[in-house]
């Protein structure tokens, strides 16, 4: 078998992709790839070379300067909904846009709670990220011991330190540019020490310290910025109120009218920080406007200190308008310009905060607006810096319950109402709505949901509707995604706490508790602390774990290939089921690790259809299956093909997966699945239709009523016996797809007796195990679990199980009799089995129902199915090794589905929330929004859970329950997809290249590329000989005279 193998192996390089599968004995062809590079196939190439490049370029270089870029609020949905946006201003559709720190050669993702809130507040986020501890929710720049708003808990000792200051005190030049008051949460926690963000100034300090004698313990943040920023050579921002005192009147530039401070000490900081630089020597350079700060020249003996608003500066959308007040782009140019002249280095702090005020408000264009204006200041610092020297990342502090999805069209007007929908006739919509939507913010009125038939949603004060009724909108609890460029940034990888983010930025400056690492000194002596807090001790290995993973990866071909498919399984339900998974073995939820979340590799995938803004399964399944884009609804075919249209489906314009093209290279191959076997990912794997709903013959012969034509586009089910003939495993669910209408077959769940849904007549299954027998296997067929757990593995047998009608029970409901084999079963069974082929093997393992409980706003159900899947990946992990099999985990698409509503640390995932924004409880100590009723963490967009009427008072109801559905915004007979990027993870051989944003299509690429098969089986790493020439065709000859004769040996 292995010399068989090995002859499979070399002839298939020697003939065309497909052609030499016309040799096995009845196989029915399989229609080969274009022979021109495809346009998805040409991305792909280019995302390669530049994977491999990043590989070979990256170094564990020392970092002279550091750039965090903070988007505050920039979640997933924001920064898809922002690249839509960009491009759409361009003229363009938008999905296929880039935004510029999408180029970044490395990603992560980042767990944003604080450590007593599951949704978390940006004044604990702050502190994580900048200075490398997490804290309690309210509290900037001191470690967990700090009571929120409690003066006398605020001890020197429990203070921690940014890695500006820790920049400074060894001699680079620091700043601070933001958009918000140069006191607000993310630039405070910079260089202020306090137990509460709200003590801005002194007037709130008095407010909530009484005791007069205590308030030295805790001086308000502005005073704080005067004393211990003071050798900070850069502070632009907004904010100027808060440094003058109430008797002193400043002229406010926007309105021109007369403003007083806002302090009571009758002190003018803005005086005493002038004093102060003068003190120390340095030339204090003060500006109010635009043009101060456009005519500045830089001196490195000055300090600068920017003032540009009474408070926030304007939206950007709102400040295009007069252009008064400086633009985020502007400031950080000019701060680069000012710091770089430091032949030391710099360390530079740049917040979009505004982003995160757009959606609190509910503004959701202003709000992207100042997001792309975030984007163009990162293009700007790229444009002064210099990647070999500069360390920069971009990420954001927390995500907003904030979506984009509703069936929108490809193109669809970002901020406009949905105008056609695509799966229309399984859904309902009670009025028009936006792609846009929101679950937690202010609703305009108490009553129904509005209706915007005659509202224009696209002017910029329209604000997007939601279902609970907040004073301002919560923040969502979700992961956010980190980017990365220059030395250290190979070190974003995997999912990380939040604290890591401060520790990857002072280890690449080698600044303090770092400067004692061995490749920061000139001697290798140096001595590590042995003191370490939990969050430097977590960053320290997982600092080890990235420095590892650089060291080992290599550019290796894979034997095996596992793609784990988490269906709609987007961010915010991998920050779920994380919780779930912990809160089940007794803890908090929040701190635990799914399996995949160990893997070594991530990036994220952008999930648009060429037809649709919001995807559907089918055509994602043949992006990342077949490595084509394609139309919303078809599978296995590129974009020519129209969607229910039998007769564009032509042969050429089928494309083939990956499991195919490894199964022609002598690969045992192999689909696992919870949902019916000819459903939308299974489905693509194998087959080529115009329509996902064509399963059987029955639901083909109503779309195309020409008998004549049938034959050009089979059913799936049909084509599943064909073209998937050769296919070692086929497990999932769907039996009466294969079965005709007058034949009975027992349901073992219901025990009831049940017709098939087939019109030929034909029974499949006998087909499957009369074809199977025609290629001399052994076919084993299978419709219970305890079958499955008891069939031996046999390396000349085919194993095909139908262990459900439809599909496969949720795995919540499974648990109470276990009648039907569990994900993990099914693929331990099937990795069993695949593992006898010396060649290796392919396999697609999908968790399908994790998207149908989100569809039927079952956000329990769906959940468990996420943990069940991660099972599953475990499973796989300790049946193959990562030396030679490349383990792949993603999904589809996303839902339109969030967790926020400012939950507390532990909160039940399912539960109602406890802690109220407001102080507002009912009798039973759940909080109140504004109407007085309680709510859940948990919401959906749309679906079938939303109400006509006021939203329902759930005071007497049990969320917990499985069958609970969470509250939703717009009435959908069918929750809808998300529209925006999943994440990526990976593992083994060939893993490195998922490393940015990537498009769909590029994971079927990676695939292919290291398992050597299709394309790329010619590349030259792939070749025993380095030249990757052709065999000459005497030789082919005579391989293929042996191929014939061991084939069929094989088969007698």
């Amino acid at each position: 078998s292995i010399l068989l193998g090995s002859l499979l192996a070399t002839v298939c390089k020697s003939f065309p992709d497909g052609d030499f599968i016309k040799l096995l004995p009845e196989t029915r062809p399989q229609p080969g790839q274009s022979s021109d590079p495809s346009h998805w196939a040409k991305i792909a190439k280019q995302d390669l070379q530049t994977a491999t490049d990043v590989l070979r370029q990256t170094k564990e270089n020392r970092a002279k300067n550091a750039i965090l870029f903070l988007g505050d609020g920039m979640g997933v949905p924001s920064i898809t909904v922002g690249r839509i946006l960009k491009g759409q201003l361009a003229g363009n559709s938008g999905e296929e846009e880039i935004l510029e720190f999408e180029r970044f050669p490395h990603t992560g993702l980042s767990k944003t709670y604080n450590t007593d809130m599951q949704t978390p507040d940006s004044a604990g986020t702050a502190t994580a990220f900048l200075c490398g501890v997490k804290a309690k929710s309210g509290t900037m720049g001191v470690n967990e011991q700090v009571i929120s708003r409690n003066c006398t808990s605020q001890l020197k000792e429990r203070n921690v330190m940014s890695f500006l200051n820790e920049a400074q005190q060894l001699g680079k030049s620091v700043g601070i540019v933001t958009t918000t008051r140069i006191t607000h949460a993310t630039p405070g926690a910079a260089y202020s020490h306090t137990a509460s963000r709200d003590w801005e100034d002194d007037t709130e300090r008095n407010s909530d310290v009484p005791n007069v004698n205590e308030r030295s313990m805790c001086p308000d943040i502005a005073e704080q910025l005067v004393e211990y920023a003071i050798n900070y050579t850069v502070i632009f921002g907004g904010g100027r109120l808060k440094f003058l005192p109430k008797n002193e009147i400043t002229i406010d530039p926007i309105t021109g009218r007369n403003v007083s401070g806002s302090r009571s000490d009758s002190v003018n900081l803005i005086n005493k920080w002038k004093q102060r630089q003068e003190g120390y020597g340095r030339r204090p350079v003060y500006l109010e406007t635009r043009k101060e700060l456009q005519d500045t020249p830089t001196d490195p003996n000055a300090a600068y200190f920017g003032l540009f608003a009474m408070s926030h500066l304007r939206y950007d959308l709102d400040n295009q308008k007069d252009g008064k007040e400086p633009t985020l782009e502007e400031m950080t140019r000019k701060a680069i310009e000012i710091l770089s002249q430091n032949p030391n280095g710099f360390a530079l702090l740049v917040e979009g905060g505004r982003i995160d005020h757009g959606h609190h408000e509910n503004l959701a264009q202003k709000s992207m607006h100042d997001l792309l204006a975030f984007e163009k200041a990162i293009k700007a610092a790229g444009e002064l810096t210099k990647p070999d020297d500069t360390l920069t990342i971009v990420t954001a502090d927390h995500s907003h319950v904030f979506s984009i999805g509703g069936w929108g069209r490809r193109g669809q007007p970002i901020f406009g109402k949905v105008q056609q929908q695509g799966r229309s006739a399984r859904l309902r919509r009670s009025s028009l709505h936006t792609p846009v939507l929101r679950r937690r913010a202010r609703r305009t009125g108490r009553s129904a949901r509005a209706n915007i038939t005659d509202v224009d949603t696209e002017q910029e004060n329209y604000k997007q509707q939601a279902v609970v009724n907040f004073p301002i909108e919560s923040h969502a609890a979700e992961d956010v995604p980190i980017y990365a460029r220059g030395p250290g940034s190979h070190l974003f990888h995997a999912t990380h706490e939040q604290s890591y983010i401060a520790h990857v930025i002072k280890y690449s400056l080698c600044v303090g508790s770092y400067r004692a690492e061995n490749y920061c000194l000139s001697s290798s002596s140096a001595t590590q602390s042995s003191d370490l807090s939990h969050w430097a001790k977590i960053a320290k290995q997982d600092l080890q774990t990235a420095t590892d993973v650089l060291r080992q990866t290599k550019e290796n071909r894979a034997k095996n290939a596992i793609l784990f498919l988490g269906d709609g399984m987007g961010v915010p339900s991998i920050t779920v089921g994380r919780i779930l998974k912990g809160q089940l073995a007794g803890n908090s939820g929040e701190e635990e690790i799914l399996e995949f979340e160990r893997f070594p590799h991530t990036g994220l995938s952008k999930t648009y259809n060429t037809d649709m803004q919001t995807p559907d399964s089918a055509g994602t399944a043949t992006a990342f299956l077949c490595g084509v884009k394609a139309k919303s609804g078809t599978m296995g075919v590129n974009e020519q093909v129209i969607s229910r249209n039998c007769t564009s489906q032509l042969k050429e314009r089928s494309v083939m997966s990956f499991l195919n093209e490894a199964q022609q290279l002598g690969k045992s191959v192999g689909i696992v699945t919870t949902t019916r076997i000819t459903h939308a990912t299974p489905g693509a794997a194998y087959s080529h239709t115009a329509s996902r709903d064509w399963e059987d013959d029955t639901e083909r012969n109503s779309d195309v009523p020409n008998v004549n034509e049938r034959s050009m586009c089979p059913d799936i089910a049909e084509q599943l016996v064909e073209y998937a003939i050769n296919y070692t495993v086929i497990f999932g669910g769907g039996r009466l797809k294969f079965l005709p209408k007058n034949e009975i077959t027992i349901d073992p769940i219901s025990g009831r007796n049940v017709s098939g849904s087939r019109s030929d007549s034909v029974n499949l299954i006998n087909k499957w195990k009369q074809r199977q027998e025609g290629y001399g296997r052994r076919p084993v067929y299978m419709e219970t679990r305890k079958e499955l757990q008891d069939t031996p593995t046999d390396s000349k047998a085919a194993y095909f199980g139908l262990f459900a009608m439809s599909h496969l029970r949720y795995d919540l409901d499974n648990q109470k009799d276990g009648k039907e084999p569990t994900l993990e079963e099914m693929t331990r069974k099937a990795i069993e089995i695949l593992s006898q082929n010396p060649n290796g093997f392919a396999l697609l393992v999908e968790g399908g129902r994790i998207d149908h409980g989100h569809h039927d706003n079952l956000a329990q159900k769906a959940m468990y199915d996420l943990v069940a899947f991660d099972k599953a990946i475990k499973a796989a992990g300790e049946l193959t090794k990562p030396d030679d099999t490349l383990t792949i985990v993603t999904a589809d698409h996303s839902h339109v589905f969030s967790i926020g509503g400012w939950s507390r640390r532990g909160q039940p995932v399912f539960g109602k929330v406890t802690y109220s924004y407001n102080n507002n409880y009912n009798s039973k100590g759940e909080a109140l929004a504004e109407d007085n009723k309680p709510y859940t963490s948990l919401y959906y967009g749309d679906g079938p859970s939303a109400v006509d009427g006021p939203r329902a008072n759930i005071t007497n109801v049990n969320t917990e329950s499985p069958d609970y559905q969470p509250q939703s915004v717009v009435k959908l007979a069918y929750e809808s997809h998300g529209a925006e990027d999943v994440p990526i993870y990976a593992r083994g051989p060939g893993s490195h290249l998922f490393h940015a944003t990537h498009e769909q299509s590029y994971i079927a690429h990676v695939v292919k590329y290291s398992l050597c098969v299709g394309s790329y089986a010619s590349e030259n790493y792939c070749l025993s000989s380095s030249s990757g020439a052709i065999l000459p065709s005497a030789s082919a000859i005579v391989l293929l005279i042996l191929l014939k004769i061991a084939v069929n040996f094989m088969y007698e």
